[in-house]
């Protein structure tokens, strides 16, 4: 390309004209020019989307430059003159790609210019929709690829519009403008709330760090705290619900559906061969806030100091048919959700708190295993019936241990409960006892945290009852070959308590749970080293765990009450909940150390003892025994500390909602 050809080339999506001054050998042919803008610059041929036309390099700069202004603006000119749609109209049936040439004399008949050609370049790609442009040729877009085309250009659109005009009402509303938000403001709520959730993963998380910055480096911490501002969040925002994807509210056919059940006679549940036990004295022992009844207990004492025991287990699936939209929507949520302040149930309340519950003074369906016992605690004799029963009376855990003494009936279960706990751990169980931790509130964001070290025997006696009755749900389904969510567990990596041990310090139960393989689910049984069992399962709370429903569906096939799931169905059933599960457990163990921290953050430059858990490079992880809270404590010149020292350390710093604890030594 001979000096004083005029160029024009793409900087910043515009067109730009210049005319070459100099050009170099190198194998990247590269040439020197000027621009209507007065720039020298360097640019590659790569880049050069027209070259024809000349100027007088001899001229001065400023005459150069008048010029390329002067050619410029006549290219600009002949470019409004040109209708693209009406050339992709008679092209568009073109199957190959049309010249620069073609175009030129369909557009300007007997007018050949170099000025010409360029307006033509500079309007395709203005118009950029309905041709490919590649060096002095076009090819016509398909209607299908205009189409596309348009509607990424509106989202292009779309995103800068976002960006500016969100930047500005973000940076207003920072400062302390007007909050009542239109539906565009609405929009930028949203997409701050994603990215302020998912960060990485957000869907727009480019358009939210583009507003963020526009907006003056807008901080993670001030988007959480402009949304409480909004209204869009609570000050105490459960935001894992967002991230994972939990459901709040129901679908209206699952609400229809769950009204209907709900309203149905409960005579009808009198048919299907039921024995009839509404005659004994059924209770449930829960928590004091409990509405979802699932199981409930009796207990009869005999002669020679054995006892017969009943556990009764909701019958949900008589009210929930598989594949119905109840059915759809609990197996989506997996499970109920407990946390300090909140409770999602799996079930929509009229069924878990009112149809499927086993309240007090009302006859439920239900599957019963009745039991008996010798006095030695060895079960004689069992079987497993579909019932209807009928709750006489629901005692508070509380309520449990404080009467326990005086009736005889609690006092012989607890005592069966010991019995059974023992056998367990003779057969190889693991006695890992932690404290319980629980947390009440104030008010409303005020949370007070009470660490209760005794293990409540009212608990204890409810477990085993329930470790006992899933037992035998296994062996009932294993032994008709009857597949289900069994769990197993292999042998910890260590076992630092003996069975003579008794139940162990704290250190030792706390990193002995470390040690203790994940429980594997399969559609067949195995041992399971932590329980001390060859078989287990879980069927006892069909209200709040769907596999537990599904567990009792196929105990119930056994008893001719509906068909069972094959094998495949269970399997599938089990690779779908299981990353929902592990999903909840994070929920929850999340939720319990937030309000921990919490309360924590009243104590600042509170000094609490602390064990020593483990040593790393640059910290320690230690555990604050009356929180029940891990975290890292830095190293510090002079001090060398080792597993299961007790130290003192304070507390310097507590973020919850960061999840951000900074402790020193004391």
């Amino acid at each position: 390309m001979d000096k004083g050809t005029i160029v024009e080339y793409i900087d910043r999506q515009r067109m730009i004209c210049a005319v070459v001054l100099d050009s170099t050998t190198s194998g990247d042919r590269r040439f020197q020019i000027l621009t209507e803008n007065d720039q020298t610059v360097n640019l590659s041929a790569r880049r050069i989307t027209h070259a024809g036309g000349r100027l007088d390099t001899e001229l001065n700069r400023t005459q150069l430059l008048e010029l390329l202004k002067q050619t410029a603006a006549r290219r600009v000119a002949l470019t409004k003159q040109i209708n693209v749609e009406r050339l992709w109209n008679q092209l568009k049936d073109k199957e190959d790609w049309v010249s620069l040439s073609a175009i030129r004399t369909l557009c300007f008949p007997g007018q050949a210019t170099a000025d010409h050609e360029a307006a033509l370049v500079r309007a395709m790609f203005e118009d950029g929709l309905y041709f490919k442009f590649d060096h002095h040729r076009f090819f016509p877009h398909s209607p299908q690829q205009i189409t596309a085309i348009t509607a990424r250009k509106e989202q292009e659109e779309r995103k800068k519009r976002t960006v500016n005009e969100g930047s500005q009402w973000l940076k207003k509303t920072i400062e302390g403008g007007a909050t009542a938000l239109t539906a565009h403001e609405r929009e930028y709520v949203d997409i701050l709330k994603d990215y302020y959730v998912f960060e990485q993963d957000a869907a727009d998380k480019v358009l939210a760090r583009e507003m963020l910055t526009r907006a003056g480096g807008v901080s993670r911490d001030a988007v959480f705290s402009l949304m409480v501002r909004l209204g869009a969040w609570d000050v105490n925002e459960n935001t894992d619900y967002i991230r994972y994807g939990v459901p709040i509210t129901w679908p209206p056919e699952t609400s229809a559906l769950a009204e209907a059940i709900g309203r149905a006679p409960t005579g009808a549940t009198r048919n299907g061969g039921r024995v009839n036990l509404s005659g004994l004295p059924v209770f449930t022992i829960d928590g004091s806030t409990t509405m979802d009844y699932d199981d409930a207990l009796n207990v009869e004492l005999e002669a020679d100091g054995g006892c017969r025991v009943g556990v009764h287990i909701s019958d949900v699936a008589h009210y929930i048919n598989r594949g119905s939209a109840i059915d759809r929507e609990a197996m989506t949520r997996g499970s109920s959700i407990y946390t300090a302040d909140q409770k999602i149930p799996m079930l929509p309340p009229v069924l878990s708190e009112e149809a499927c519950s086993l309240k007090a003074g009302v006859d439920r369906p239900a599957i019963s295993i009745q039991m008996r016992f010798s006095p030695s605690g060895e079960l004689i004799s069992h079987e497993i019936i579909p019932s209807i029963i009928r709750v006489d009376r629901h005692i508070s855990y509380g309520d449990a241990d404080r009467t326990m003494e005086q009736d005889p009936r609690l006092k012989k279960l607890h005592d069966l409960a010991i019995l059974l706990r023992r056998q367990r751990i003779h057969a190889g169980a693991l006695q890992i006892t932690i404290p319980e931790l629980f947390i009440q509130f104030i008010d409303r964001n005020r949370p007070a945290v009470k660490r209760l070290d005794d293990v409540s025997p009212s608990r204890m006696m409810v477990a085993e009852m329930m470790i006992i009755a899933n037992r035998l749900f296994a062996d009932f389904l294993s032994a008709h070959n009857v597949p289900a969510a069994f769990r197993s567990q292999v042998e910890p990596k260590q076992r630092l308590m003996k069975k003579t041990d008794g139940p162990g310090t704290l250190f030792q139960n706390w990193v002995q749970r470390k040690m203790v393989a994940r429980v594997v689910l399969s559609g067949t049984p195995g041992h399971h080293a932590g329980l001390g069992l060859e078989r287990y399962t879980t069927a006892t709370s069909p209200i709040r765990k769907y596999l537990d429903l599904m567990a009792q569906r196929q105990v119930r096939s056994i008893l001719g009450l509906e068909t069972p799931y094959t094998r495949e169905e269970v399997q599938d059933i089990i690779q779908r909940l299981e990353p929902v599960l592990g999903n909840v457990a994070r929920i929850q163990q999340a939720r319990q150390r937030y309000w921990v921290l919490k309360y924590l953050e009243s104590r600042i430059g509170r000094k609490e003892e602390a064990v020593v858990l483990d040593s790393f490079n640059e910290d320690y992880s230690v555990l604050i025994p009356d929180y029940l809270l891990e975290c890292r404590l830095p190293k510090t010149s002079g001090t060398r500390l080792k597993p299961k020292d007790l130290i003192q350390v304070t507390i310097q710093h507590v973020s919850a909602r960061n999840n951000v604890i900074a402790i020193f030594f004391g």
